[in-house]
């Protein structure tokens, strides 16, 4: 089971960031930057950057160019797919405000001599610079990730290229006979967040304004249609629907069932709620008999929701 977010859709159904994914969103930092040499990165919080030299800034002139629109496009389609809850949504609109108009550069960057990029790789691993690589990636290599040997290059590509064709067939060869129409797979490029440049030697990292976010709509059908009452429960405790998941649990879903790589103790249910879905959801759940394991705590706190974390101590004492 999973939400497709598209744009523009006809029903639209509106979900919002909720306020304490709002609040820790609508930070920004700023970094001085003035002496930062070239060939020197600023490691900030999950963030890094990066002063190119100026045989860098040459080779890329050179050699790398802009992605092409059709490839954005699909980018922009790629970060949607992925998001299946709120919490899915923040990190969606926040990654969709600057990186898709800077994909179009070859540089990636606002300002040519400075890369501004995450710096944790898919899986949450630093992402080590200079690293000497294997032979069959590109000579270019400029960041490696130790968790999946994946090298990206001195703008933060997948050294492997942009998107690769997925064929599961050669045409004609289905038992319609119809010819099999290739899909673009992207290499996931390594995440730009949103900043701006206040003067020569100073950026600020994030966003002051929420609202500023680009706006992701959801179709109602594609989210909540053809679900038992279990799926439908998990799905409104992701997307903070009272209603559905008030729906739900009337029609008999199971307020304790367990995700799939959980033991037998705690409630995925609730365990959603507690990361994506209000505090009136956490009521319910519990209302309804949802027991609280030690992950839902744990989530609670490591999300700052204090008073979920402490209601749920007060349930389980």
């Amino acid at each position: 089971m999973s939400a497709v977010a598209t744009l523009a859709v006809a029903d639209d159904y509106k979900v919002d960031i909720p306020f304490w994914q709002s609040n820790a969103v609508a930070t920004t930092t700023a970094v001085y930057i003035g002496d930062l040499k070239p060939g020197e990165k600023l490691e900030v919080s999950t963030y890094l950057i990066y002063r190119r030299t100026a045989e860098e800034l040459k080779f890329i002139a050179d050699n790398y160019s802009g992605d092409t629109p059709e490839i954005v496009d699909a980018l922009i389609q790629e970060i949607e797919s992925r998001v299946n809850s709120t919490t899915g949504l923040t990190r969606a609109r926040y990654q969709l405000l600057d990186q898709p108009e800077l994909e179009k550069n070859a540089y990636r960057s606002k300002r040519k001599e400075y890369l501004v990029m995450r710096s944790l790789g898919k899986y949450g691993c630093e992402l080590q610079m200079d690293t000497p690589v294997n032979q069959w990636q590109s000579s270019d290599a400029k960041f490696f990730d130790p968790c999946t040997a994946i090298a990206y290059d001195l703008a933060g590509r997948d050294t492997r290229g942009s998107y690769y064709v997925k064929r599961t067939a050669k045409p004609g060869e289905e038992p319609t006979g119809e010819p099999i129409v290739p899909e673009i797979e992207l290499y996931p490029h390594v995440v730009i967040p949103p900043h701006h440049y206040i003067s020569d030697d100073t950026l600020v990292l994030g966003v002051s304004d929420v609202d500023s976010l680009p706006h992701i709509s959801f179709s109602e059908e594609s989210l909540f249609s053809g679900l038992t009452p279990t799926e439908l429960l998990l799905q409104a405790t992701a997307f903070n629907d009272l209603n559905r998941a008030q729906a739900a649990l009337s029609a008999g879903a199971d307020v304790n069932a367990p995700g799939p790589f959980r033991d037998t103790t705690g409630s995925l249910p609730l365990l959603r709620a507690v990361t994506n879905s209000s505090i009136k959801m956490v009521n319910l759940l519990l209302s309804h008999g949802a027991v609280p394991g030690e992950d839902e705590k744990r989530f609670a706190i490591d999300n700052e929701r204090y008073d979920v974390g402490a209601l749920l101590e007060g349930v389980r004492k």
